[in-house]
């Protein structure tokens, strides 16, 4: 914020006065002529939703507030698989047989997944990748492999 006068600057949101979704800092400013601050603004949207309010910005000896719109979309990260189940042949010993899976991420965030427990599978299991970041609107293929080793 810069103004040409020395102010007094109080902020504050129109519509959330309790900090629920947005937060800023700091909430007053007192500016010299020219001088500039900066204002961090913080959103924390706690549902999948759209969150819209105003910056209210009261300049000391100015009767006319400032008002800059916000607007935030609060996304719960989450992912879908193309199949629940992977299920294989039989295989002869020592030859590799590949399933491929599907992780797609239909949010407007990037989401982190990583896969537990594979050592509870066994030797004859692996994975093309254990872990990733799928971006928004994306999907990314997970090849799982067997490999017999041994006669069951």
């Amino acid at each position: 914020i810069i103004y040409p006068f020395y102010s007094q600057v109080s902020l504050c949101f129109q519509c959330e006065s309790n900090a629920t979704t947005y937060l800023l800092d700091p909430p007053n400013m007192k500016l010299k002529p020219g001088e500039s601050q900066e204002l961090s603004v913080w959103a924390y949207p706690k549902t999948p939703n759209e969150f819209k309010d105003c910056l209210v910005c009261c300049i000391r000896e100015n009767p006319q507030p400032v008002q800059f719109p916000l607007s935030c979309i609060g996304v719960r990260p989450e992912v879908e698989l193309d199949k629940k189940v992977l299920q294989f042949d039989r295989v002869l010993i020592h030859r590799k047989d590949t399933r491929s899976l599907f992780i797609r991420n239909s949010t407007m965030l990037p989401v982190a997944w990583r896969v537990n427990g594979m050592e509870n599978l066994g030797d004859d299991f692996s994975l093309s990748s254990d872990h990733g970041v799928i971006e928004p609107r994306q999907e990314c293929e997970v090849k799982l492999h067997f490999r017999a080793v041994k006669v069951i």
